[in-house]
């Protein structure tokens, strides 16, 4: 059969379309785009640039139709090898006010052609929501062994911003054959920039970039983020409409570190280190209308973060072991806090939230006068008060607290409540919406949970029954996920505590927190111990200013009622456990044997700091245990009433709770 030769008739219909677009170069653009198109799709690479040229001179009044073409004219140079024509086609791309995408395609090129982008794939984000608890509106979930930096909030597109990385162990080559594990240390790969809708909840972009980015800030006076590139001395502007970037360069050995923007006065603070050779980092100022540059002012100590007071115009710059105090009207210094670290500004009442006296993660949180930096008001922490974050609209502070957030009132300063996390790594408030953003970072990744302000709730009881005779759970309670669940419809009229298989980590939590000094405290549970072998037990527990869920040496205190078996070759029954920690102090536990009948009845009296543990079988005729008196510390604490469990290979196990009651009492009465 013989075969047709194509290549002619190609060339002759080439040759045909030519002639037919030259006769109709004066039409309308879109014709002559559409032309164009046919030329680039056959090949004619030549013939198409000259066509779209024609296109971009023509379509003057029709933006992204010119912007349009202009991108394909650098994606054919390119294709012919002639990159500096494409590169420069590429920068004529313009941005239009309906249409960004071909300026933000070229940028992508651009940066592409000249090293400012990471050529590796987008990152895969996993997105869920909301949860079964209705604790959380949504998550991110980000791949292994990445972590987030603090959100950056557009309150006008409603956009939130913030950094993704790879962290690493790595050590190098030479090392390897013999070095110990001591020498590996972590390595920071490029970053992300993640875009994300805070109406949708919906990621909508992300920006690689080529190295790795300290930290981000974006300023709503000239829609501009500001992302620190240590690595190569310089600052990226990026336009948050149009992803285009310029930057700044600074002198070695200036390493830019963190970021922060005045609004009110369109400045933007910037802290450097690197000048190892004094131990005197920087502090430079950024003009966010000329990006001209102030500086470099004296830090007289290791460089860290940045907080601005609006209302006094004050520049508040961790530098070692003080925070140095700037006039942001001349950059001088007024005064150097020593042992202080300025968490949050709360520009609504003028006052500054700081961690003082911090030694080995622990410490006092101060209100501070925004004025004087006389102390307002004194919040004892036993560990934690790294970050805190202001929603200026519900007069709240969150400051994080171990696996905890302390949520204080900032008009009066006293404390509201405390709720749990995970490993908490970023706290951030979402502007206006008063979404809380809690980045939490484990070795297997990072989430960014969103929480409703709403979902938190304003008042904690100081008295409460719950019998559980409805197929629904009380608001009240909050459920914290882990191995492990409940039901109210398997034995109806008790809640059902299921025990999670092995391992124990993390464990399901019930949880409800309450007020007062002076109340009586009942339950009655019935359990069932299972018939599968290892190791479980059942625990219901009291905290005292924190969620009573850690008796390994925790600095907490709280007293805990736990129903042990460990059946491992058929041996040991058990018993019921009463513990009892006080800052961090374990006492002696009380063992009961366990009773025929698993039935078991818990009065606890509190009055005051004094504790009187009794327990029935019955419900009705009670007996004393044991009581301790507690150190100050429980005086006004918030506190908190935890269902949870331990387990070791056990799978049947679970518990029926009839009723918890608290009662309140009139002070000095509460004594039986």
């Amino acid at each position: 059969m013989r075969r047709l030769n194509l290549v002619v008739p190609i060339r002759i219909i080439a040759t045909l379309l030519l002639l037919f677009t030259t006769a109709l170069a004066q039409q309308d653009p879109r014709q002559l785009f559409e032309r164009a198109r046919m030329m680039q799709d056959i090949g004619n690479a030549q013939e198409a640039i000259k066509l779209y040229n024609q296109v971009i001179a023509l379509a003057k009044d029709d933006c992204a139709l010119s912007s349009k073409a202009q991108f394909f004219v650098g994606e054919l140079y390119e294709r012919l090898g002639r990159k500096a024509e494409a590169l420069r086609a590429f920068k004529m791309v313009t941005p239009c006010s309906n249409q960004t995408k071909w300026a933000q395609h070229a940028k992508a090129k651009i940066d592409a052609a000249i090293g400012n982008s990471n050529p590796k794939p987008r990152i895969e984000i996993k997105q869920s929501g909301p949860s079964a608890d209705g604790l959380y509106l949504h998550s991110f979930t980000f791949p292994k062994s990445y972590g987030v930096s603090p959100q950056v909030f557009d309150p006008v597109t409603h956009r939130v911003y913030f950094l993704t990385s790879f962290y690493g162990l790595t050590r190098s080559t030479t090392e390897s054959k013999t070095a110990g594990g001591e020498d590996f240390h972590y390595a920071q790969g490029p970053s992300t920039m993640v875009v994300i809708d805070t109406e949708s909840n919906a990621v909508i972009e992300q920006i690689p970039f080529a190295v790795h980015i300290s930290f981000l800030a974006f300023n709503p006076v000239n829609n501009k983020l500001y992302a620190t590139d240590g690595e190569r001395h310089i600052v990226e502007i990026i336009d948050a409409k149009t992803y285009s970037r310029t930057r700044i360069t600074f002198p070695p050995p200036a390493l830019p570190n963190e970021v922060a923007v005045n609004t009110v006065t369109n400045k933007i603070y910037l802290t450097c280190q690197g000048y190892e050779t004094d131990g005197n980092d920087k502090l430079f100022v950024i003009d966010g209308a000329t990006n001209a540059v102030a500086g470099p002012f004296d830090l007289k100590g290791l460089a860290g973060g940045i907080k601005i007071n609006t209302n006094t115009n004050r520049i508040y710059v961790m530098a070692g072991d003080k925070t140095r105090v700037f006039d942001g009207s001349d950059n001088s210094t007024i005064v150097d806090l020593p042992d202080t670290r300025i968490l949050a500004v709360d520009s609504k009442h003028n006052q500054l939230i700081a961690n003082v006296g911090k030694v080995e993660g622990n410490g006092a949180i101060e209100a501070l006068d925004g004025a004087t930096h006389n102390v307002i008001a004194t919040f004892e922490l036993k560990s934690g008060g790294e970050i805190a974050a202001i929603d200026r609209d519900a007069d709240r502070v969150y400051i994080s607290e171990r696996h905890q957030i302390l949520v204080i009132d900032t008009a009066t300063n006293t404390e509201l409540l405390r709720f749990p996390v995970g490993d908490l790594g970023t706290l951030t408030v979402g502007g206006a919406t008063g979404r809380l953003y809690i980045g939490s970072q484990t070795s297997g990744g990072s989430t960014v949970g969103v929480i409703a302000r709403e979902s938190l709730g304003d008042e904690t009881p100081e008295e409460f029954i719950d019998e559980f005779d409805s197929f629904t759970l009380d608001p009240a309670w909050i459920t914290m996920k882990g191995r492990g669940n409940y039901s109210l419809t398997e034995n109806p009229g008790y809640l059902r505590y299921h025990i999670g298989p092995t391992p124990v980590s993390p464990r399901f939590i019930l949880w409800r927190r309450f007020r007062g000094d002076h109340w009586i405290f009942e339950t009655k549970v019935f359990y069932n111990t299972g018939a599968t072998g290892g190791a479980r037990d059942f625990r219901i527990g009291i905290g005292f200013g924190e969620l009573p869920i850690d008796d390994t040496g925790a600095l907490n205190s709280q007293i805990s009622f736990t129903r042990h078996r460990d059946s491992w070759n058929d041996c040991c029954p058990g018993n019921v456990g009463i513990a009892i920690r006080d800052n961090g102090i374990g006492l002696p536990s009380v063992n009961l044997p366990p009773n025929a009948s698993e039935s078991y009845s818990w009065r606890v009296i509190r009055n005051g700091r004094k504790i009187t543990i009794e327990s029935s079988e019955d419900g009705v005729n009670f007996t004393f245990v044991t009581e301790h008196t507690f150190i100050a510390d429980i005086d006004g604490v918030i506190q908190y009433l935890g269902l949870t469990h331990g387990n070791h290979r056990n799978t049947d196990a679970y518990a029926d709770y009839d009723y918890v009651r608290l009662t309140k009492t009139p002070k000095g009465q509460s004594q039986r």
